[in-house]
C-alpha cells in the first residue's frame, strides 16, 4: 500500500478478505457479549438483595449530592463502587472479585456434584449385585477359599526337608493348579 492510501476504502479495495475477517471478529464479539450477559444475569440473580440495597444507597447518595450541589462524579468517586440495577456487568465483576477463590471452589464443587450424580444414575441402571457370589468364597473362577488355602498349604509342604512329603505335596499342588488353571509361582507361601 502507498503511504497516502490509508483510508478504509483503500484497505477494503486492496484486501477483499478484510470485510470477511471483520465480520468474523464481530460474530466472536457477539458470542462473548452473550456469555458476559449470561454470567452477569446469573450473578445479578444470586446477589439480588445486595443489588437492591446498593441501588437504594446510590439513590440516597445522589439525592444528598444534589442537595449539596456536588456532581455525580464527585459522589461516586468518594463512595467507591456500589452495585445497582443500573450496572449489571459491573455488578458481575464486583461480586466475582469479592468471591475470589470461592468461585473456583464453587465451580469445582458443582463439577464434582455432577460427576457424583452421574455415578448414582449409572449405579441405578447397572445390573443388580444381589445374585453375585460371595467374594470371600471365590478367588479364581470356581476355586473356593478352602481350596486356595489347601493350595497354599501344599506349596509350603513342597519345600519340606522330608523329600517324600515335599514330592507328594508338590505333585498334588501341581494337579490342582492345572485343574483350576493357576500358575504355581503366583500362589503365596
Amino acid at each position: 500500500m502507498k503511504k497516502d492510501s490509508m483510508s478504509l476504502m483503500s484497505v477494503i479495495k486492496e484486501d477483499p478478505d478484510f470485510v470477511k475477517r471483520i465480520k468474523q471478529v464481530a460474530k466472536e464479539i457477539d458470542k462473548d457479549t452473550a456469555k458476559i450477559k449470561t454470567m452477569a444475569d446469573k450473578y445479578n440473580t444470586k446477589y439480588k438483595k445486595e443489588i437492591e440495597i446498593g441501588t437504594a444507597k446510590k439513590h440516597l447518595l445522589l439525592q444528598e449530592a444534589k442537595n449539596q450541589g456536588k456532581s455525580i462524579e464527585e459522589v461516586q468517586r468518594g463512595s467507591g463502587f456500589i452495585p445497582s440495577v443500573y450496572t449489571p456487568i459491573l455488578n458481575w465483576l464486583y461480586f466475582f472479585i469479592i468471591e475470589g477463590q470461592d468461585f473456583q471452589k464453587e465451580y469445582t464443587r458443582e463439577e464434582q456434584d455432577g460427576i457424583y450424580r452421574q455415578l448414582l444414575q449409572e449405579e441405578k441402571t447397572s445390573p443388580s449385585l444381589e445374585n453375585a457370589p460371595d467374594m470371600l468364597e471365590y478367588i479364581y473362577g470356581n476355586l473356593t477359599m478352602e481350596k486356595f488355602q489347601t493350595l497354599k498349604k501344599l506349596k509350603r509342604l513342597s519345600k519340606s526337608p522330608n523329600e517324600h512329603e515335599a514330592f507328594r505335596a508338590y505333585r498334588k499342588c501341581m494337579e490342582l493348579c492345572k485343574e483350576h488353571k493357576i500358575d504355581f509361582d503366583r500362589i503365596p507361601d
